[in-house]
């Protein structure tokens, strides 16, 4: 996930400006994202060479996904209304994968600041409008 990140992030940095490769990302994030949310995340276990259990680590949890595939490019995005449209549109979608309150929370979270960030970001009132109507209809898939 990080590695998809890093390249939606770079397609939005000023030297490439492309907002396309960005959205490609986010499809695949989203397709990523719904996958896990039809899986029980399980702890890592290490065992030793007799197979008995030696370290049991913490499993990542589904918000923490969420952060990663999310956090970095909301930021990079925030002047991209087609980014931030497409994001919402990924947690619409992905809504019906809702399993856990968890997810439906880590979710709605995230509707929330992007649309926020797009709507500061945005400059005209076509855009604005394009990301709130983007957010409601991810709000209301998530309820």
């Amino acid at each position: 996930m990080r590695h998809l990140v890093e390249i939606a992030v770079r397609a939005l940095s000023s030297g490439i400006n492309d907002p396309f490769t960005a959205i490609a990302v986010i499809d695949r994030l989203g397709a990523s994202l719904s996958e896990m949310m039809r899986r029980d995340l399980q702890p890592e276990v290490f065992c030793d060479a007799a197979g008995v259990v030696r370290v049991v680590g913490r499993a990542s949890s589904f918000r923490g996904f969420v952060d990663v595939a999310f956090h970095q490019i909301r930021q990079a995005a925030a002047t991209h209304p087609a980014v931030i449209i497409q994001m919402l549109s990924i947690i619409a979608q992905l809504a019906v994968n809702v399993r856990l309150s968890s997810q439906r929370d880590a979710l709605l979270d995230h509707a929330i600041i992007i649309a926020e960030a797009g709507r500061r970001g945005a400059s005209e009132a076509s855009d604005i409008a394009d990301i709130e109507r983007s957010y409601q209809a991810a709000q209301m898939a998530l309820k």
